[in-house]
């Protein structure tokens, strides 16, 4: 199959010169992408290339040369990936499987780095990135909802977006024989938090706070919204459980946001069933909200088939990192790789199974992403905290690769 930096295959995505309307990014660190009122149309394929140091990326293979090699040297003196050396000499290396990062597109650093964990893990592997802008929005803001019900309107785009931008995503990857997907960026349940915080006037005057005022959001109609005719309360955690039931309400309510994730589900249940496993972060907003707020993860993780991804501290890797998510849906963690984030954490996961996935190959075993994920959670090293932070605990690549050398019949692991 011949690769290309233009879209080609999937539901939307469906030929090379297939329209793609420009977006206005709202938010700087959403990576849905959704616009306001119309924009002329252009081709994805008139939109320059390149993740690291450009400013867009298309779907491609990725370079190793584009990551910053200082943050190199930092990745060899970590552990536990000193111990992934020792996979790399006996010729394991994630040879033969393919894998793709769903990348925000703004943050071109970030994106070649979190891309560059995979690459650095699982050398072996042929590593691509698609960015969430290549995927056609499904749903466009409307200026007058804006006006009238902000919060819903806001949800409804972001939410509707990421679902069905990840569907985008998981469909090219079953097209190009992808069978390891991890995404470094979405809205978490959290976030909304804060971004209605942010329309209240309550975050002291930061960028998002300006920049909802300049997008004509009015404060008492989020007020008014949220609150209904009562004041703002002046508890923090209050004000936190409040914003979040009204946001789950919008989540479990919303014909649009039902729609596409309908969409995702369909296409992560086609993914999982043709031998794909997904990897998603639990998101970065630990320590940003009250425990009113029980579960910080994003939408994305509402489907089981999604594998959710905390991280460790890196200075102490027995416990869970504060910044990470806590949440039903978070799986196991991760010890970052490069930098400190769930972020960085996903993709190091990815980076195990695709590794796991060549020695299950190279052993004739038949490895399904049911058991894949199963060996992975199993093999966990114990951790401190509550489950809804830990996950299963921290991922041990080599207790995983020894498992899964047992069930397939392999010699003992030493």
């Amino acid at each position: 199959m011949t690769l290309n930096n233009g879209v080609s295959s999937g539901r939307s995505l469906g030929s090379p010169d297939a329209v793609m309307f420009p977006v206005q990014r709202i938010v700087s660190d959403v990576g849905s992408s959704f616009a306001v009122g119309a924009s002329a149309p252009s081709t994805l394929t008139n939109r320059p290339t390149g993740a690291y140091p450009e400013n867009w990326i298309s779907f491609r293979p990725f370079p190793t040369d584009e990551i910053p090699p200082w943050e190199i040297e930092e990745l060899e003196t970590r552990q536990p990936y000193k111990d992934v050396d020792d996979f790399h000499a006996q010729g394991i290396t994630g040879s033969g499987v393919r894998v793709m990062s769903l990348e925000d597109y703004r943050r071109s650093s970030h994106a070649a780095t979190t891309t560059g964990v995979i690459q650095q893990l699982a050398p072996g592997a042929e590593v691509f990135q698609m960015g969430y802008d290549e995927i056609p929005d499904t749903y466009r803001l409307n200026e007058n909802n804006l006006r009238n019900t902000p919060v819903q309107e806001f949800v409804r785009a972001t939410s509707s977006n990421f679902y069905s931008d990840a569907a985008g995503a998981l469909d090219r990857a079953r097209a190009e024989d992808i069978q390891v997907v991890t995404t470094s960026a979405q809205a978490t349940h959290a976030d909304y938090v804060m971004y209605v915080r942010d329309m209240l006037g309550l975050s002291g005057g930061y960028g998002r706070e300006l920049m909802f005022r300049g997008m004509g959001i009015s404060q008492e109609a989020v007020q008014r919204e949220v609150f209904g005719n009562n004041p703002i309360p002046t508890n923090r955690r209050e004000i936190d459980e409040k914003i979040n039931a009204y946001v789950q309400r919008i989540h479990n309510n919303d014909s649009t946001i039902q729609q596409a994730r309908q969409t995702y589900d369909q296409a992560l249940q086609t993914f999982h069933d043709e031998g794909g496993t997904l990897f998603v972060v639990a998101g970065n907003e630990g320590e940003r909200v009250t425990s009113a707020v029980p579960d910080q993860t994003g939408p994305m993780l509402s489907n089981p088939l999604a594998v959710g991804v905390g991280a460790t501290d890196i200075h102490d890797p027995d416990r869970v990192a504060d910044y990470s998510s806590a949440g039903p849906n978070v799986d196991l963690t991760e010890t970052p790789a490069l930098d400190e984030g769930t972020s960085f954490a996903a993709p190091a996961a990815a980076a195990t199974a695709a590794l796991m996935l060549q020695r299950a190959k190279d052993l004739g075993y038949t490895l399904e992403p049911g058991e894949l994920v199963q060996i992975m959670t199993q093999t966990t090293n114990p951790l401190e905290g509550d489950a809804t932070r830990t996950g299963a605990g921290d991922l041990n690549p080599v207790a995983a690769m020894r498992e899964l050398e047992r069930r397939a019949g392999a010699p003992p692991r030493p």
